[in-house]
């Protein structure tokens, strides 16, 4: 694995929603010659670490918000709860009620989808500097366990990302299924 295809993987991968049971899954200049080539090495490593998983971490919020909104759900804390100051309000308004209390969530989740793409989308080019960084060293001792770890990080850290989006989808969902959404009282 190099480092442009972790980049381009992570790229692409903000739009598979598999994970979620939609869709089908996608398949996914410094100076050199110093003394210090081989901690520059390292050091660039580091700060590339850190910011893909920063970016791993957003393309995952963005999947999540995206697997949201395909289903038609809304994550516990966007769920607007306001109750009709009204002394008796009857089905009819506790229906509609619902329903904008659900349409109002849904663009709170819409919201922050387009954020969360925004930003992707801003702080993509400055990890493909660090990536092109970080290949000016490939000739460094250093950087075949580097590129190594690299990955290595970033596959544990994706599997523990996976692992939290799926069990608070799946937390979400089941409110929905059970119809324990907004508890309203007559």
């Amino acid at each position: 694995m190099d480092l442009k295809s972790i980049l381009s993987g992570l790229s692409s991968d903000r739009e598979d929603l598999a994970v979620f049971g939609i869709g089908t899954p996608s398949h996914s200049s410094n100076d050199h010659n110093t003394g210090n080539s081989s901690q520059c090495c390292e050091k660039n490593f580091q700060g590339l670490n850190k910011n893909m998983r920063m970016l791993k971490s957003f393309a995952w919020h963005f999947k999540l918000f995206k697997a949201y909104l395909t289903k038609g759900i809304t994550p516990r804390g966007l769920r607007v709860k306001i109750q009709p100051l009204v002394a008796d309000p009857d089905d009819i308004l506790l229906n509609e009620w619902h329903s904008i209390q659900q349409e109002c969530s849904l663009k709170f989740v819409e919201s922050l989808s387009k954020y969360y793409t925004r930003i992707i989308d801003k702080e993509s080019p400055r990890v493909s500097k660090l990536v092109a960084d970080c290949e000016g060293y490939k000739h460094d001792s250093l950087f075949p366990g580097l590129l190594s770890k690299l990955s290595s990080d970033l596959l544990t850290f994706e599997a523990q990302l996976k692992d939290r989006k799926l069990k608070k989808i799946i937390c979400d969902q089941s409110d929905y299924e059970r119809g324990q959404l907004f508890k309203q009282t007559k």
